[in-house]
């Protein structure tokens, strides 16, 4: 299979395939026939799914890359970890939005009991009226 074709088997543009390619990503594409056409195997297209799939799920070039061997080769067991520990980031990350999230709606309730107060142009008055909150 040259690189058009597997540009299209895989939905990768050929350039970035090439980039693949040169940055060790995927294993050495044999070349065969007098223009010296590459050729790429099933493990090939595997190894460019999976690399796309990885950038889909935040993992940049430069982290795939040094998750493989020398030899250009998937280092599964690596790469497994290193998913476990995006997937950990992620999961840290969501509850601190969480956090924003619930504190946001907090203020939105808060200004809406204020506003529902009196005057909507004077909620610096009415909050110097509430109590402080209970911070016990």
């Amino acid at each position: 299979m040259n690189i058009a074709q597997a540009s299209r088997a895989t939905g990768v543009s050929a350039k970035a395939i090439r980039e693949y390619e040169a940055l060790c990503l995927i294993p050495p594409v044999p070349r065969q026939g007098t223009g010296a056409y590459r050729v790429f195997s099933p493990a090939h297209l595997e190894a460019i799914r999976l690399i796309r799939r990885a950038q889909g799920l935040g993992f940049t070039l430069r982290e795939i890359r040094a998750l493989g061997r020398e030899d250009c080769s998937p280092d599964w067991p690596r790469i497994r970890a290193a998913a476990a520990d995006k997937r950990h980031t992620l999961e840290t990350e969501r509850q601190r939005l969480q956090a924003r999230q619930d504190a946001l709606d907090a203020f939105e309730r808060l200004l809406g009991e204020l506003l529902g107060e009196g005057d909507a142009h004077d909620v610096g008055a009415a909050l110097d009226r509430r109590p402080p909150p209970d911070r016990s």
